[in-house]
């Protein structure tokens, strides 16, 4: 499976724009069983003249991946519609699979593309959407060096910002060109085989999954009519834990292809304490019974609680790659976050495998939540209305580097807030035998299990000061950095040790060895409480962290040193042979440094 890049452009001219286009769908050249699908489905054009920066012939488009086109299932592609802001002379138009089990061309014809909306058919030819496969559809675009110098291109876009709504194809690979919009490339869809009446959801939020007795809950979901008829009018119905389900009526109407959102308010007082599911779906258009209501549903778990307990701790758990720049550059911000919420927060990096810090049973967790680096989860939770667990931090990075430590403030604030309900407590030494013993304990709730249906505690050695190779912007190539925050292992199972059913407190010990490469005073012991099981990406929201708290360890450990000549303040590196090795250029190995107090530590690169 090719999987869509997701980088910035190489573009140079694309002006900033915001807004979204308005208008009802094209039927210009269109008959009444056709459809234009794509980010833009109207006429409207806002940017007229985009240039690339740099002559050549490219391809453009959009992609919709295949959880976009579930609506247009057995519905068939005859065409391509594209804008063009001149004369573009004669061009290929091109229908891709961009994945699936087959992706390559689908479809591609050459025909001349006028200024304006231009209506490419496939001269007979058709494709089945079969809703597993994403699509490409895009053209060949030849700017002059002309268009460069006078900064005025033949592209057209709308002022929408989708991720995959403006495309580079290149080398069989697609690039997102930024602050572009969204191009004006749509396909031409025979809807012939939809059916009459059909609405589908598109956001949907039913906010902060905690909701404490007596808490109404909020639904905000946008629905789009995906059937050929206009609704006049449709029953939007809520079912919590399959009971009979809680209908409202909803009068406005909606023509093929308009969307609207819509809001209501559930009295949840009746509900019981503990762990619920609910459903929201349309079990009713223009006054008919809709069967497929449930099936097109959308589904959430929330909690119902009376009690809760502050926590100790808000956990920051941060994906990181030894390979990018961008993990050093991110460290700092981790420290001016520290000195702005001092203990509420936990930081711990779990380095991206394959890398050498990076520890094997934490894997699942890249798996799961990582789809960059560095990326971050806050408790593992999951923000009303975001598309992703985890948080990406690289535009910021290169842009607005001083506003993450503002961002992240907020963040650990907020989920240091929400309601807890658990307490874990923790004692960690280094035995004689050289292994790390901790002993944990803690309280639950009596609402706890009920909410998670088993609750358990995982427990992580986190060792500060790990020098290491690391890429950095100053040397792409990689340079002897120092970790702090730095994730060495698992005492319990990686996903968690499950505490008795049922049990309001726990007292259990734990150990594992040390590694002769870690410094047991730099280290301290991070505890976790989630629902007890192995999360997949269908229960993700279930298993955020409710309960975090931390120890050092508490570790007697000798340094031995060498000899010091040095001059005050300066740091020299040397091998166990006793060789003096230049400490920027360290080769991997073992190495002791020679600190300007006359402490040593030993390395390993």
């Amino acid at each position: 499976m090719k999987v869509l890049n997701s980088i910035l452009a190489l573009c140079a001219m694309l002006p900033a724009m915001g807004g979204m286009a308005q208008g009802q769908p094209s039927n210009e050249g269109l008959t009444g069983m056709q459809r234009a699908v794509g980010y833009t489905v109207t006429d409207n054009i806002d940017h007229k003249g985009l240039a690339l920066g740099g002559a050549g012939t490219y391809t453009v488009g959009a992609y919709m991946p295949a959880s976009s086109l579930g609506d247009y299932k057995g519905c068939k592609v005859v065409g391509i519609r594209v804008a063009a802001a001149c004369d573009l002379g004669r061009s290929r138009v091109t229908l891709n699979s961009v994945d699936g089990d087959t992706p390559g061309v689908i479809f591609e014809q050459k025909q001349r593309l006028y200024e304006g909306w231009n209506n490419i058919f496939f001269n007979g030819s058709e494709y089945e959407i079969d809703a597993t496969t994403g699509l490409f559809f895009g053209f060949d675009y030849e700017e002059t060096q002309a268009m460069v110098e006078a900064q005025e291109g033949g592209l057209c876009s709308v002022s929408l910002e989708e991720p995959y709504g403006f495309l580079l194809q290149q080398d069989g690979d697609y690039y997102g060109v930024s602050n572009g919009g969204a191009l004006c490339v749509q396909m031409i869809v025979d809807v012939s085989a939809m059916p009459s009446r059909r609405l589908s959801f598109g956001f949907f939020d039913n906010g902060f999954k905690y909701k404490q007795r007596g808490e109404a809950m909020e639904i905000y979901a946008t629905l789009a009519n995906t059937g050929l008829e206009e609704v006049e009018n449709f029953c939007l119905a809520l079912s919590i834990d399959g009971g009979e389900p809680i209908r409202r009526m909803q009068t406005k109407k909606l023509a093929y292809g308009a969307s609207d959102s819509f809001q209501e308010v559930y009295d949840l007082s009746s509900v019981a304490a503990g762990g619920h599911r609910l459903v929201a779906y349309v079990d009713e258009i223009n006054g008919q019974p809709y069967t497929e209501g449930i099936s097109r549903g959308r589904s959430a778990d929330f909690a119902i609680y009376s009690e809760s307990v502050p926590r100790a701790k808000a956990y920051l758990e941060v994906y990181v790659d030894q390979n990018l720049p961008n993990t050093a550059v991110l460290d700092n911000q981790f420290s001016s976050l520290r000195e702005a919420v001092g203990d509420e927060v936990e930081i711990v990096k779990v380095f991206r495998p394959g890398n050498r810090l990076s520890v094997e049973s934490a894997a699942y967790l890249h798996d799961l939540y990582a789809y960059t680096w560095p990326c971050f989860t806050s408790n593992r939770s999951h923000f009303p209305g975001e598309a992703t667990v985890a948080y990406d931090v690289n535009d910021y990075l290169q842009t607005l580097p001083f506003l993450i430590p503002v961002i992240l403030e907020d963040i650990v604030t907020q989920d240091y807030g929400m309601p807890g309900f658990g307490t874990v407590e923790l004692d960690a030494n280094v035995g004689d035998d050289g292994m790390l013993k901790v002993n944990a304990r803690g309280t639950l709730l009596p609402e706890t299990q009920s909410i998670y249906g088993g609750v358990a505690l995982t427990l992580m050695a986190v060792e500060d000061g790990v020098a290491a190779l690391q890429a950095t912007q100053e040397s792409p190539r990689g340079e002897l950095y120092t970790h702090s925050d730095v994730l060495r292992g698992y005492l319990t199972p990686a996903t968690g040790w499950e505490i008795e059913k049922g049990a309001l407190t726990f007292s259990k010990e734990f150990s594992m060895p040390l590694d002769s490469k870690w410094k047991a005073e730099n280290m301290r012991v991070v505890a976790l409480l989630t629902k007890a099981g192995t999360p997949d990406k269908e229960s993700l929201y279930d298993y955020d962290v409710f309960g975090c708290n931390s120890v050092k360890v508490n570790a007697d450990v000798a340094v031995r040193g060498i000899e010091d000549d040095a001059p005050a303040g300066r740091t020299r590196w040397f091998t166990p042979q006793g060789l003096e090795v230049d400490g920027n250029r360290l080769a991997p190995g073992i190495y002791i440094r020679l600190n300007p107090d006359g402490t040593t530590t030993k390395f390993e690169i």
